[in-house]
C-alpha cells in the first residue's frame, strides 16, 4: 500500500465529493469543493490522500492571521484505523507552519470518538463548545485548539509521528503482500 498526501487538484473533485458523502451526514456541496479547489490564493489548502493513486482521504483548511482553521477531513471507511487521518493532519500542520501559523483550530462532534482521540493525540486542547452547531441532529461542536505549531519541540514530535506512521504503513504493506 503506497500512501501519498499531496495538494488536491480539481481532477480530484469527484473522488473527494464521494468521500465527503460517505463520511458526513450533512456533506458540503460539490460546488463548495469546486470553489475551494479553484482558489488561487494562499488562504485555502486542500489535500488528497492517495493509496496507489486512488483518493481515499482528503482535508481542507484556511490559513490567515497566524491561524489555521481545519475545515474538513475525511477518510474512506475501509482505510480508517490505519493512521491515514494522522498523516493527513501532519501534512496540514506542515502547510500551516510554512505559512506562519502559530495555532490551529477545528470543530468536531462529541460523538466522533475516533476524531476526538486523534486530535488529543496530536496535542489539541478542547477550548469551547458551539451549542447546536450540527443542524442534522442539533449536536454541539467541540472547538479544539493546537497552540504550538511553531514550537521546535512540537515540530520534533511531528517528525516522530511521521516516522511512526510510515512504519505502520510499511507493516501493513507487508501484511497485505503476504495475504
Amino acid at each position: 500500500m503506497s500512501i501519498r498526501v499531496d495538494r488536491a487538484q480539481e481532477a480530484d473533485l469527484d473522488a473527494i465529493y464521494r468521500l465527503e458523502c460517505m463520511c458526513f451526514p450533512m456533506p458540503w456541496t460539490r460546488d463548495s469543493f469546486r470553489r475551494e479547489l479553484r482558489r488561487r490564493d494562499d488562504v485555502a489548502v486542500y489535500l488528497a490522500a492517495r493509496v496507489d493513486d486512488q483518493v481515499v482521504g482528503y482535508a481542507g483548511m484556511w490559513v490567515a492571521g497566524g491561524e489555521a482553521h481545519i475545515a474538513t477531513i475525511g477518510v474512506h471507511p475501509q482505510y480508517r484505523g490505519r493512521g491515514l487521518g494522522q498523516r493527513i493532519m501532519l501534512r496540514l500542520f506542515q502547510e500551516a507552519i510554512a505559512r506562519g501559523s502559530e495555532r490551529a483550530f477545528l470543530e468536531f462532534r462529541p460523538s466522533n470518538t475516533a476524531a476526538r482521540n486523534l486530535y488529543a493525540k496530536l496535542g489539541f486542547r478542547e477550548v469551547g463548545l458551539r451549542r447546536g452547531y450540527y443542524q442534522d441532529t442539533g449536536e454541539d461542536a467541540i472547538v479544539a485548539e493546537l497552540s504550538d505549531l511553531q514550537d521546535p519541540a512540537f515540530q520534533r514530535q511531528m517528525e516522530q509521528w511521521e516516522q511512526e506512521a510510515a512504519a505502520r504503513s510499511n507493516a501493513e504493506r507487508s501484511t497485505d503482500d503476504s495475504s
